[in-house]
C-alpha cells in the first residue's frame, strides 16, 4: 500500500509554514504585543533563571566530579576530606537548585502564557468571524462544533 505524503491543502487554504524558526518567531512577534508590556519584568526574569538553570545543571556535575577526585586523592588529613565532603554537598545542593529554578520560571511565567494565549484565541476567533460567509458555508466548520 503506497501512503501519499502530499502536504498540499485539497481546498487550497494558505496555512502558516511549520518551521521552527517560523515558529519561535510568531511566538516573539506574539510576546513582543503592547498587550504584553505589562509582562515584560516577568519574561525577563524567565529567561534569567532559563539560564541560571542550564548553567548549574553543566556546573553540578563538575563540581561532584572535582569532589570525587579530591576523595580519592586525599590521604589521612581531615582537611581534604572535609573539603570533598562539602563540595559533595555543594553539587548536590546546585543539582536541587537546577532543578527547581525551571519549576520557579514556570510559576513566574504562567500568567504571561495565559494572556497570550488570550491574545492569540482573540486575534483567531476575530480571524474566523471577519471571513466570508462562503467560506464557512463549504468548510463544514459547523459540523466541528456539533463534534465538539
Amino acid at each position: 500500500m503506497v501512503h501519499s505524503h502530499d502536504t498540499a491543502d485539497a481546498d487550497r487554504i494558505e496555512s502558516a509554514d511549520g518551521g521552527i524558526v517560523a515558529t519561535i518567531g510568531r511566538i516573539l512577534r506574539l510576546l513582543a504585543r503592547p498587550e504584553l508590556s505589562k509582562w515584560r519584568p516577568v519574561m525577563g526574569i524567565a529567561v534569567v533563571l532559563t539560564l541560571a538553570a542550564a548553567v548549574l545543571e553543566v556546573m553540578s556535575p563538575i563540581i561532584f566530579g572535582e569532589a570525587i577526585n579530591a576523595v580519592a586523592g586525599v590521604g589521612e588529613g581531615t582537611l581534604g576530606v572535609h573539603a570533598a565532603v562539602l563540595g559533595i554537598a555543594l553539587a548536590i545542593g546546585l543539582r536541587f537548585i537546577a532543578a527547581a529554578l525551571p519549576q520557579f520560571r514556570d510559576i513566574l511565567f504562567s500568567p504571561v502564557s495565559q494572556d497570550a494565549q488570550r491574545l492569540a484565541s482573540v486575534d483567531a476567533f476575530g480571524h474566523a468571524q471577519r471571513l466570508s460567509l462562503g467560506f464557512h458555508q463549504t468548510r463544514r466548520t459547523g459540523a466541528l462544533n456539533r463534534t465538539i
